[in-house]
């Protein structure tokens, strides 16, 4: 019984085993299954499948491989149909040796390939299936391709796109049209456009039809019908820039040539000659595989007759690791705006340029332009004496968004520089920065955006002098300004670093002045070594400089802006629209003390001024302003004991307010002494009612009507009255005017909350000097003289007593009347004798 049951035992044991042996290879399936073709368009033309995939079972010769292919597509050929494979377990196959197949018969979308060489392909290699000719199916769409073997039936799939062919215009028709607009003729064929332009004369319009145009026009002063000039010629297509193509170079030597709507895949080369060149709305690439350094458009003007145009293109130098050039400007004026760069630096030392300004002469105009790319470099100026104006571009992700490398006067305003500074490139061996500057330059930044760059924002090498960066939003930069010239200092005043703070410890290297920081963002402008800075226009500010006689001086530099918002503290009233402001006057002339500011906008009678102190954190009331309305501005005087003084204005904010009528103050009244009073005493007393909201009272004395130099001076928040009378002790002049006047007040300058009232004056005449009595008479005594004869005499100076009469006068008068009697007797006697 034992022996039996091992018997039965042993004969399950292999019948285990069989089985098991037996439903391995349905248990394995392949993996790892990838795809690729050697073209996704659909066509009839034979495309190459590459399939490869790891045999997870050991696949004998005579067994199949079977390819399912997608509906459409069509098994052109079964020659060619290759098979290799990997040594695996049980096969004694090689990477490299081809496993030929023995057949490969196609039914339909299936493909059946029979295994053959004598060498088998083991469990675990890697296979690899090469069919040589299948047509892509004929629509535009995903697609799923299977594959299997005879020992692993399920199969493992992997999926395609297929896409539309590009199908290339032929040559268009070329027509040619006289001044009046006239067709002249056609062309059509490989050199259509050189036959059109040697058939124009002066003045006439090309008109190119969609197509692709391989040739190498030329435009020059001999291409024109018999030799004639083809001046003026403009050739532009009827189409899109992208249907009409013209691979070749251009080459333009006439003047006010016009290209117009062409995609240029080669280079254009205006020559010495061709004056007021406008190339616009065209698209420039590269030729070839672009492993040869290209510029796409060089400008080498030399009349100086006018200015060149190029703009609202397209220009693309990113194909290929070579140092390449959008834009080489190599002679007079030219003007190029509103075009997008893609530029590139697939190594540090073949950064493409979008411009390069080599001229030596004339100005050259950047403007409006997007310059873009991982790396690369935006615009650079190497060429000495010439002027550019770089302004209103956007330049971002770039290596180096300016290089300027030569003697030149560059003027960088409005642009957004955003994310540069990323690498440096070869040649710029002094550091990362989103501005470059090497060699002396005459630099100007003003009112530019730049933004996070992970370097410096600008880097300054030695004996480069003369930069000055005002008014610039430079907030989330990583650093500052790095200056490496030991002898100029760069003057990056009056710019916003993120923080009313201005830059961060650290920021900036070397010499670098970035005192008068913005409170916040602004616009600005500013100038050099004048008297004056006008700029109501632009900045809604205008300011002189002059000394105390009144002379005009300059200024080492004057700096006007608007800010966008308020730069400080809450301002005490409504600020006006528009109404903040930034004054900056760097190291005026020595004799220079007052500065007279008009700030413009929509004033009325009751806007006032007022300064912002960083120290105090509050505004307060400029001492010396007025209205004019009728010129639509504030003006401010500064002066060296008012507010502000002329020293102040190194980053000064200033703000137009409106003072409500409710908070205003009336004028005090009842004046004593009244005014032109008379006869006042020399300490005289002075009064007035008082004013219904008044905290105090401003009190001035003078002996003129200007009130120069006043004897008396009460203001301010510590000097003002609190009583509505003063009394002045010392004694005045006799018979002399004296000028005099108050004002009401309420709330404090350290407030920044003021309230003033007109001025109420009056005039007084103080009294006449009074005449001084006269001295006694006095009558000396006579030693000698007895004194029975002193008392007479002092009794008749003495005015009560009165005088005797001597007694030889009564006898005159007795003697007079004895007379008289003796006359009237005769005079009786005589009549009666008659």
């Amino acid at each position: 019984m034992k022996r039996k049951f091992t018997k039965i035992l042993g004969i399950g044991l292999v019948v285990v085993l069989l089985f098991s042996l037996a439903t391995i290879p349905a248990l394995a399936t392949i993996s790892g299954l990838s795809l690729t073709l050697s073209s996704t368009t659909i066509s009839n033309s034979p495309t190459t499948y590459t399939l490869t995939f790891n045999a997870g079972v050991a696949l004998a010769d005579g067994q199949t491989i079977t390819v399912t292919f997608p509906t459409g597509a069509n098994i052109a050929s079964v020659a060619g149909v290759t098979v290799e494979a990997t040594a695996g377990i049980g096969g004694t196959g090689s990477s490299g040796a081809p496993i030929a197949a023995a057949s490969a018969v196609p039914v339909g979308q299936v493909l059946t390939i029979t295994t053959g060489g004598g060498t088998g392909i083991g469990a675990g290699s890697i296979v690899q299936v090469v069919v040589p000719a299948v047509a892509n199916p004929g629509t535009v769409g995903t697609y799923t391709l299977t594959v299997a073997t005879a020992t692993e039936t399920t199969a493992v799939s992997a999926t395609f796109a297929t896409v539309a062919p590009t199908i290339s215009p032929l040559p268009g028709i070329v027509k040619f049209y006289n001044t009046s607009g006239v067709p002249m003729g056609q062309f059509t064929g490989g050199t259509a456009i050189a036959q059109a332009i040697a058939a124009s004369l002066t003045g006439y319009t090309i008109e190119v039809g969609p197509g692709t145009y391989t040739e190498n026009p030329t435009i020059s002063t001999t291409s024109g019908s018999g030799g004639t000039t083809s001046a003026g010629v403009i050739l532009k297509a009827t189409g899109t820039a992208a249907e009409t193509i013209i691979i070749g170079n251009i080459t333009i030597s006439a003047a006010t040539v016009t290209i117009d709507g062409f995609t240029i895949a080669g280079n254009m080369i205006i020559g010495t000659t061709g004056d007021k060149a406008t190339i616009k709305n065209c698209i420039f690439t590269k030729t070839g595989t672009g492993t040869t350094a290209e510029t796409l458009i060089t400008y080498g003007n030399t009349t100086a007759s006018g200015t060149g145009t190029i703009t609202a293109n397209t220009i693309d130098t990113s194909l290929g690791a070579v140092q390449d050039t959008g834009i080489l400007v190599n002679q007079l004026g030219l003007t190029i705006s509103n075009n997008t760069f893609v530029v590139d630096g697939a190594t540090v030392a073949a950064s493409d340029s979008a411009i390069n300004v080599a001229a030596t002469a004339g100005t050259t105009t950047i403007t409006g332009n997007t310059i873009s790319g991982a790396s690369g470099i935006g615009v650079t100026v190497s060429g000495a004496g010439s002027t550019s104006t770089i302004t209103s571009n956007t330049l971002s992700n770039l290596n180096v968004a300016l290089n300027i490398t030569a003697v030149a006067t560059v003027t960088v305003q409005t642009n957004t520089i955003d994310a540069c500074g990323l690498a440096v490139s070869a040649t710029l061996t002094t550091g990362q920065a989103a501005i470059q500057v090497a060699g002396a330059t005459a630099l100007s930044i003003t009112n530019n955006t730049i933004t996070n760059c992970p370097n410096d924002i600008i880097e300054v090498d030695a004996n480069a002098d003369l930069v000055n960066m005002m008014f610039n939003n430079m907030s989330g930069n990583t650093l500052g300004v790095d200056n490496n010239d030991g002898v100029n200092t760069v003057n990056a005043t009056h710019n916003w670093w993120g923080a009313a703070t201005g830059p961060a410890t650290g920021a900036n290297a070397g010499l670098v002045s970035a005192t008068g920081a913005l409170g916040t963002t602004a616009t600005g402008t500013f100038n050099l070594g004048l008297t004056t800075l006008t700029a109501a226009t632009t900045q809604k500010v205008d300011v002189a400089i002059v000394t105390s006689g009144g002379a005009a001086t300059t200024a080492a530099i004057i700096g006007v802006a608007n800010y966008s918002a308020n730069p400080g503290a809450a301002t005490p009233y409504p600020a006006i629209s528009g109404g903040f402001f930034d004054v900056y006057v760097g190291t005026p002339g020595a004799a220079a003390d007052v500065a007279t500011i008009k700030f413009y906008g929509a004033v009325t009678a009751d806007t006032v001024a007022y300064v912002y102190s960083t120290l105090q954190g509050q505004w307060a009331q400029c001492t010396s302003q007025g209205v004019n309305t009728t010129g639509g501005y504030v003006w401010v005087k500064t002066g060296l004991t008012i507010t502000p003084a002329i020293g102040d204005l190194a980053g000064t904010a200033f703000a137009l307010v409106t003072i409500p009528a409710s908070a205003t103050l009336a004028i005090p009244t009842n004046l004593a002494p009244e005014v032109g009073a008379t006869d006042i005493p020399l300490s005289p007393t002075f009064a007035w009612s008082a004013v219904t909201g008044a905290a105090g009272y401003y009190f001035q004395m003078a002996d003129n009507a200007n009130f120069v130099a006043p004897l008396v001076k009460l203001d301010g928040d510590l000097g003002r009255l609190i009583v509505t009378a003063y009394h002045y002790v010392p004694e005045l002049e006799y018979s002399t005017a004296y000028y005099w006047r108050v004002k009401s007040v309420s709330g404090t300058v350290g407030a920044g909350d003021l309230v003033e009232s007109a001025w109420v004056s009056g005039v007084i005449i103080t009294m006449d000097e009074p005449e001084e009595p006269l001295p006694p008479v006095v009558i000396e005594q006579q030693p000698a003289a007895p004194a029975p004869i002193i008392e007479p005499i002092v009794e008749v100076i003495t005015p009560a007593a009165t005088p005797i009469t001597p007694a030889w006068i009564y006898a005159i008068i007795a003697v007079g009347a004895v007379m008289i009697i003796a006359v009237i007797v005769l005079i009786v006697r005589t009549r009666r004798v008659a």
